[in-house]
């Protein structure tokens, strides 16, 4: 049965179940999904599974902060450190907190480079 997601004012995002699991959406370094559920890897180095699609998950979430770089993981910018050449054409990317990777696709690559782009410049404008 899959879960329905809720999003708090706060950022709080809740997974009901027996026991409601709540995730702050700014810890989320990046989200796999798998066939039938998600995987969120927290920038504490716990990874929680949920009973939910990818895409329900990311009509939750703000577009200035994650993406999709691949049709299987959704990352959040503002961890990602590096985006090298992989195999075939495709893309690893290399997070601030953790050591497991996600990966862009070809296809999707020129989209997910342009948006991080942007979102390290906006970074660099709001720090001064």
């Amino acid at each position: 049965m899959k879960q329905k997601i809720q999003l708090l004012p706060d950022g709080i995002l809740i997974f009901p179940g027996p026991k409601d699991k709540r995730v702050c959406l700014y810890d989320i370094v990046f989200v796999k999904g798998d066939d039938y559920c998600i995987h969120l890897y927290l920038k504490n180095g716990r990874r929680l599974s949920k009973v939910v699609s990818l895409r329900s998950l990311w009509v939750w979430l703000p577009r200035e902060l994650f993406c999709f770089p691949h049709k299987s993981y959704m990352v959040n910018l503002s961890f990602v450190s590096k985006c090298l050449p992989y195999e075939r054409r495709n893309y690893e990317l290399s997070f601030t907190t953790i050591k497991e990777h996600a990966y862009a696709s070809e296809r999707r690559a020129p989209v997910f480079i342009k948006q991080w782009e942007a979102y390290k410049k906006a970074q660099k404008l709001k720090a001064r």
